[in-house]
């Protein structure tokens, strides 16, 4: 049998330690450069940045598709030019 919620937290809302630690997170990257930093991040260390990249993508994609389906892999570091 289910409780019912009476008290705490609404469902969803991040403890103060997780928003604390997500703020200071946030301070650093700023001041170290930011999506600059992360450029240098990747073009120093590729799979470092991939790291992160695979942080970002959605963990759950269901996809529905009536026609052709093109996949492209984009393996390196474009290069400035």
């Amino acid at each position: 049998m289910k409780r019912v919620k009476t008290g705490g937290r609404k469902a969803g809302t991040p403890n103060k330690i997780t928003r604390t630690l997500t703020e200071a997170i946030d301070d650093a990257f700023f001041e170290v450069g930011g999506s600059d930093y992360l450029v240098g991040i990747a073009k120093s260390d590729a799979k470092a940045f991939c790291g992160l990249l695979g942080r970002r993508l959605p963990k759950d994609t269901t996809v529905h598709a009536d026609g052709s389906l093109t996949i492209r892999v984009v393996t390196g570091v474009p290069s400035d030019e």
